[in-house]
């Protein structure tokens, strides 16, 4: 694994993975919804979203993100799902 060993301690906000199981856990728990949902894993009361974006072959070449304070994306999570990913959509077929 290419974190084995490695300590994430003292990285990121409180919600941050401080090893690599953590992070395991939370790309195994992101994964199936195609994007990435971080609450207070960068910093205190802040939260991002990112969806990758694909190349015909299906590799990810790129992502987009959004970010902002949990309380006032919460309340639009899941326009803000539907938007970023048909943004990341839009930006693979450019390839």
């Amino acid at each position: 694994m290419l974190l084995a060993g490695y300590e994430l301690i003292g990285v990121g906000g409180p919600n941050a993975a401080h090893s690599a199981a953590e992070v395991a856990r939370a790309n195994a728990r992101d994964a199936p919804g195609g994007l990435v949902t971080a609450h207070g894993e960068f910093e205190h009361g802040i939260t991002e979203y990112a969806a990758p974006v694909r190349d015909a072959r299906g590799r990810v070449f790129a992502a987009v993100a959004v970010l902002g304070r949990h309380n006032d994306l919460a309340p639009h999570e899941e326009l803000v799902r539907t938007d970023l990913t048909a943004a990341a959509d839009e930006l693979g077929n450019l390839s």
